[in-house]
């Protein structure tokens, strides 16, 4: 490969990491402008997203969620390595001149089903905390993300704002700019 080749490929990949970042941070611009949608269901993937949703649980509420969550994570080991492996054979599948198009969908399909393991493995793992927690500790739990008052604030206002007749509770929102 000529070093000419070499600086091509090389400007090729800076422009595209740089063309993902700049949607990236577009993305997240446009969904501060845009957006007061609800945000995205939380992932069972991410154990440290769902411990944190537990926190007024008791301490062996929150011992049989961890150890369970420890557990899937344990006996998905293997099922994350192969996960990762496959990520960089697409990844070489993707670079590779001629692009071969069955051996891509392939690679798709094997990263799509080991997601579906480990999205099922902690789904089980959850229902397997669940089921050890008391009735409290199944009372207190919140499904979702945490409560974002702001957010919960504006929308609030907004509602009540738009609805006819005097506001429903507090004192009246500001005139409208």
């Amino acid at each position: 490969m000529t070093a000419e080749r070499r600086w091509i490929i090389g400007l090729v990949v800076a422009l595209t990491v740089s063309l993902a970042g700049n949607l990236l941070v577009a993305g997240v611009v446009a969904s501060h402008w845009f957006g007061d949608r609800p945000p995205p269901p939380v992932s069972l993937a991410n154990p440290y997203m769902v411990e944190g949703l537990f926190e007024d649980l008791s301490p062996e509420g929150r011992d049989a969620l961890r150890d369970s969550l420890r557990a899937a994570r344990r006996d998905l080991k293997e099922t994350f390595r192969d996960l990762h492996g496959a990520r960089r054979e697409l990844r070489r599948l993707m670079v590779a001149d001629p692009f071969d198009r069955a051996a891509f969908e392939a690679a798709t399909a094997k990263m799509t089903a080991l997601g579906d393991t480990v999205e099922h493995r902690m789904q089980q793992a959850f229902t397997e905390a669940v089921s050890r927690m008391s009735l409290e500790d199944r009372q207190h739990f919140k499904p979702g993300r945490p409560p974002r008052p702001d957010r919960d604030r504006d929308r609030d206002r907004d509602r009540d704002r738009d609805r006819e007749g005097p506001p429903l509770e507090g004192p009246p929102p500001p005139p409208r700019p």
